[in-house]
Parts: C-alpha cells; structure tokens; sequence
C-alpha cells in the first residue's frame, strides 16, 4: 500500500512565486538542520562523482586522499551543476543533467543512475550482509537483472522517466551496484521507459501530459484556497484525491 505523498509549498514575498519542495518529514534533518541521508543516498552522489570524473580527479575527493591532493586536480571538480528548465501552464520545472553523448538522438544528453541490488533496498540497516548478494544471470526470480528491472519498472522508473523528459534527455544510463562493486550497466531511452511503463511511447506522452495537467490543476486550487502561505501538503488517491494541510 503507497503511504501519503507529502510536498511543502513556500512562498517567496519578494517575487510573490510559490515554489513546490519535497517533505521528507520531522525526523528528516538532524539538530543541525543538515538533511539525514542513507546508505543509498550517498552511494548515489559517490557513484555519480565515479561514473563522470577522471580516476585522479575523483581521487581527489576521497577521504584517505586528505592532505595529499594535487590543488591543480581538485580544482577541477565541477562546482556548478548543469540544469534544463522545462515549464507548463504553471510551473517551472528543473532536471539535472548528468551526461552528453552525441551519438545518442536528440540533444544526446542523459542521466546516470545508480540502482542497488534487491537485497540492499529492503535491508538498508544491514548493508554488509545484503552487499553480498549479487547478480548473477539474466533472468530469474533473483540475483537476476530480470528481477532488477521488474522492481524499477514497478516503483522508482517513473521518475526517471518524467526527470528526462523535463531535462529533454534522451535517456538514461542505469548502474546496477550492491555497494561494495558495481555489477552491470544498462542504457535506458525514454522510448523504452514508455514502452515498459505505458505500453507505447504515445501513451508515455499523454500520461505525461496529463499529470503535468492535474499538478497544475492542484496547484492553482491551493494557491486559492491559501493564498501567500507557506504549507505542508499531504496528498492520499484511493478511489478520490484526498488533501489535507497544516501551517509550517
């Protein structure tokens, strides 16, 4: 059963714009107020770093490289990262760009993202132990890339599809890891993602469309239900869209 989404709206008095973040929720942020992250999330932002940097640039940022670093060579990790803007009725949207291929079709750009495997997902507390399963043959009920893709396709490929649409990417570039080494890599078009999510890339098309539309729809019915406010907002869809709110 999916639990509630939540999103936090805020309101900028300046420039008298709402912007739409993620929530992640009370138990988020530490008493520093730095966002909590875990083990999945790191090894997202080292791998990315891994996948697109020079082996001695990328070395640079290593921990047991403290004190022994080429100023030259960590002076050329990027600072900046590269964005696209797509917008709707309503909204500005933003999609990092990782990557630029130009063999691929269109602009050639695409995301990389980093996928553990089955056993780290659901047992993010015991990253040893679950770091020893592995991949291992194409198609099975597991240690199989058949089994991978089945669990993306069914929870995360949505977002990847909308992030490249939003980013105009062409695809993206899949890394299949258990933490402890990277165990395949798989490329990914949009027209693929659409084929595995909708059935056809038209279909992936209007879907798109069409939650571009209900966002923008739900967006202007709580601007004018609460208008100049900052707000945390909860959405549940069971057989209607449930929304409630409360003062942040």
């Amino acid at each position: 059963m999916l639990t509630p989404g939540s999103i936090r709206i805020n309101y900028d008095k300046t420039t008298e714009t709402y912007a739409f973040d993620s929530s992640k929720g009370p138990d988020a942020h530490d008493k520093f107020g730095v966002e909590k992250k875990n083990v999945l999330m790191w090894m997202g932002t080292m791998l990315e770093k891994f996948l697109t940097l020079r082996p001695k640039i990328f070395n640079t940022l290593l921990k047991q490289s403290t004190g022994n670093i080429n100023p030259d060579d960590r002076a050329q990790v990027p600072k900046e990262e590269a964005y696209q803007y797509s917008t709707s009725r309503n909204f500005v949207m933003r999609s990092q760009l990782d990557c630029v291929d130009k063999r691929l079709p269109g602009t050639g750009v695409f995301d990389i993202k980093t996928r553990a495997t089955l056993a780290v997902r659901h047992d993010r507390l015991n990253v040893k132990q679950a770091s020893a399963y592995t991949i291992i043959k194409q198609h099975g009920l597991f240690e199989s890339f058949e089994r991978e893709i089945y669990d993306l396709v069914r929870s995360a490929m949505i977002k990847y599809n909308f992030q490249a649409r939003i980013g105009n990417m062409a695809g993206i570039f899949l890394a299949y890891h258990n933490t402890a080494k990277i165990l395949g890599f798989q490329y990914l078009s949009v027209e693929d993602m659409d084929t595995m999510l909708f059935g056809s890339h038209l279909a992936g098309n209007r879907v798109f469309d069409k939650c571009i539309g209900i966002l923008d729809m739900l967006a202007e019915n709580i601007v004018k239900d609460w208008p100049r406010k900052v707000r945390l907002i909860n959405l549940e869809c069971a057989l209607t869209l449930l929304i409630w709110h409360a003062d942040h």
